[in-house]
């Protein structure tokens, strides 16, 4: 953690013995910070999506793994309006065959609420999620074609308990890839997403920028 003028207060590291990363920060409205990310230290399996719960000295006070036997990435939180938790990835142990997004709701203390794999065709990932004004959720990311190697970029719209109410493709073609980064709400609560495409680009990829009706 720095100061307002980028000098260094503490810094910590979290993990185990084996690879651990996160991806993803959040703060708690009541101080402290909610990290997340993956782990190959602990967990059921290859690699479990990995909370780490930190108190504003950069403390640890508690620590949770989600997943199965299978491969399981955390890689966005968020705080939500009632100063929970929103935590966005991926699934392979659930879905056993392909990725899926999977989402989790925590409160405060890193109880799980309730946890969602999204029913959608395919390979797809969820990298990142906003809340939207009705207490849902817009998630971002890709989905993806195996057997052409193409991606599209992926939007989703949950409800306030994580079920599916709506998923978009964007910039699907037969030869190209994207990519969503980073999703946000405009002032009238439509979803505004970011990220990368090859789509009309002259080959390399250029930045893109959607905005959605709710």
């Amino acid at each position: 953690r720095v100061d307002a003028t980028g000098e260094e207060l503490w810094s910590r590291t979290f993990g185990g013995a084996e690879s651990d990363r996160c991806f993803s920060v959040a703060q708690a409205s009541g101080g402290g910070y909610l990290m997340a990310g993956q782990t190959f230290s602990e967990g059921a399996g290859d690699r479990d999506a990995y909370l780490v719960f930190a108190d504003e000295s950069g403390s640890q006070q508690w620590t949770k793994t989600l997943g199965g036997t299978k491969s399981d990435v955390a890689h966005h939180v968020i705080r939500t309006a009632d100063d929970g938790f929103l935590v966005t990835g991926y699934t392979t142990s659930i879905a056993e065959m392909e990725d899926d997004p999977y989402i989790t709701k925590i409160d405060f203390s890193g109880r799980i609420e309730w946890s969602r794999v999204l029913p959608l065709a395919g390979t797809n990932h969820t990298l990142t999620g906003a809340q939207s004004t009705d207490g849902g959720f817009f998630l971002g990311g890709f989905t993806e074609s195996r057997a052409s190697g193409t991606t599209a970029a992926l939007l989703v719209k949950t409800d306030a308990l994580g079920n599916l109410e709506w998923s978009r493709d964007l910039f699907r073609t037969s030869a190209g890839r994207s990519f969503g980064y980073t999703v946000t709400t405009d002032h009238g609560g439509n979803p505004v997403l970011t990220g990368q495409t090859t789509v009309g680009s002259n080959g390399s990829f250029d930045l893109f920028v959607v905005r959605s009706k709710q």
